[in-house]
């Protein structure tokens, strides 16, 4: 289970890195940045799945503290909510609960800044976190509430609606 859990997380987390089209188009043309804009810096993509690969090997062989090193690189990197999560994932296997929560805390925070881009981490945030690993959390009472800001804060789209009126 731990391992299909963090198989599902590496997915998310690779299409989180990739980087998304319109900032892509915006490095590339000339009239898509304002005149006084200053150039960011690129984000070396290769780095920052080599810390992600690095940590789930190192969550896969219960190495918790090699895991939060290449997490902490990465979160500096590429400070995205789901970063946050794997950290929580690692301070499970300690069995440190209050850490546990902090972090799933400060992944729920991000959310809630930019819930489109938590929207799939956010929705199925439940179905992440399953199996006897974590049992303990799931029993904790903080974390239906946790939970319940996690679906709160994502983005869903309304449902579509089709104007017929034109017949």
């Amino acid at each position: 289970p731990i391992l299909c859990w963090l198989n599902r997380l590496f997915v998310v987390a690779l299409f989180a890195l990739l980087p998304d089209y319109e900032k892509l188009c915006a490095q590339t043309t000339d009239e898509a940045l304002p005149k006084n804009a200053a150039a960011t810096p690129a984000v070396d993509t290769t780095a920052l799945l080599s810390l992600l690969q690095q940590a789930v090997v190192a969550l896969n062989e219960d190495r918790p503290v090699d895991a939060r090193q290449a997490l902490n690189e990465l979160l500096a990197l590429n400070p995205e909510p789901w970063v946050h999560v794997y950290l929580a994932q690692s301070w499970r296997l300690e069995g440190k609960t209050d850490e546990v929560f902090a972090e799933l805390d400060r992944a729920i925070s991000a959310f809630e800044q930019d819930p489109y881009s938590a929207g799939p981490l956010a929705c199925d945030l439940d179905e992440r976190l399953v199996g006897e690993d974590w049992q303990a959390i799931r029993a904790d009472p903080r974390f239906g509430p946790l939970l319940e800001r996690a679906k709160k804060g994502a983005w869903r789209p309304g449902p579509l609606v089709f104007d017929d009126s034109a017949g």
